[in-house]
């Protein structure tokens, strides 16, 4: 119970007393008026209020030895501690010296070699389909396709997140999703108020993730998504997954080939994301509501019939943009 006070307390505090805590970390993301939307400066610390929260539920742990409520055992809320504490001082290095994307890149790799090394149950070692009887085994090639997955899906949710509350949103989404499915319940509502929290200040425009808050997003989901796959394989296939991480994930793939065929870093930032192209053409209400329901369609589809029928209806969504996207290039030329 004091737990669950302390927590309210603290999540009360931040958000009463944010400008105050944000002059002294003194961490802002400046407009350069060209890539970024914004007009004046904005603080980068959403991250740090999820890792202060992750902070607390350590303490609370080691002091009750209470791993049990959390996670599925004792090994997996070290590694998810120690995985998620090497993200966050990433991230948030990467918010103040903008390192270059190889070097994060390789940096999460070799994390996430120790990661999966130390906790095997986030190591993806077959594909179970929905739609196949048969399971395909990855043997010698599991570590690494581990590896190439997590990356793949935390370089999309860093992609995304380029106009208030869409990463806030997303992330209540695949929460709901879990919440749903039944599992890792006592996380999920424990991370709910620090998302909540968040949400009111990136609203108000006061606080934006930074590299620090999305890098620590992506390993919640992906570490909700290959626990849940490993452990309840009855209750998530490959379908589920490629539907939850799906528009994210087609975006990044189009802007890597576009960048590609250009002959641009396909790690760089550019103007070119599907938030950018709505958000010019129709404003910021409608850009926010029409992608949210890219994703919270096709996955509540997903529960009224099966993942493949929502698959369907979120490749159609997305077609629908792409041919939006290039119309408007042909035009251009």
């Amino acid at each position: 119970m004091w737990f669950f006070f302390t927590l309210i307390f603290v999540n009360y505090f931040i958000l009463s007393r944010f400008d105050y805590i944000s002059s002294k970390v003194k961490l802002y993301d400046i407009p350069d008026y060209k890539r970024k939307i914004h007009n004046s400066k904005v603080s980068l610390i959403g991250g740090c209020i999820f890792f202060f929260n992750f902070l607390l539920l350590f303490i609370y742990s080691i002091y009750s030895e209470n791993y049990i409520l959390f996670f599925i055992n004792k090994l997996s809320f070290f590694s998810f501690f120690f995985t998620m504490l090497f993200f966050f001082i990433i991230g948030f290095v990467d918010d103040i010296y903008k390192l270059r994307p190889e070097i994060k890149l390789f940096s999460l790799s070799i994390i996430f070699v120790f990661a999966l090394t130390y906790d095997v149950n986030l190591i993806i070692d077959n594909l179970k389909f929905l739609s196949m009887d048969e399971v395909i085994n990855l043997y010698s090639f599991s570590l690494p396709f581990s590896i190439l997955c997590i990356l793949l899906f935390i370089n999309s949710l860093n992609m995304f997140d380029g106009i208030n509350m869409q990463i806030a949103f997303y992330f209540f989404i695949v929460l709901i999703f879990f919440l749903l499915k039944g599992v890792f319940i006592p996380l999920i509502l424990f991370i709910f108020l620090p998302l909540i929290v968040f949400s009111i200040l990136n609203f108000k425009q006061k606080c934006f993730l930074g590299d620090s808050g999305s890098l620590l997003i992506g390993f919640i989901i992906s570490y909700l998504v290959i626990k849940t796959y490993n452990n309840f394989p009855s209750l998530l296939k490959v379908e589920d997954i490629f539907l939850i991480m799906m528009i994210p994930g087609l975006d990044m793939f189009r802007l890597f080939l576009e960048r590609s065929y250009k002959k641009f870093n396909p790690f760089m930032p550019d103007k070119n994301h599907i938030h950018h192209f709505y958000l010019h053409r129709i404003g910021y209400k409608k850009t926010f509501i029409l992608i949210q329901l890219f994703i919270l369609v096709p996955i509540a589809t997903s529960f009224f019939f099966n993942s493949f029928y929502g698959i369907l209806i979120g490749l159609l969504f997305y077609s629908f943009f792409l041919y939006q996207y290039f119309h408007c290039k042909i035009m251009k030329n």
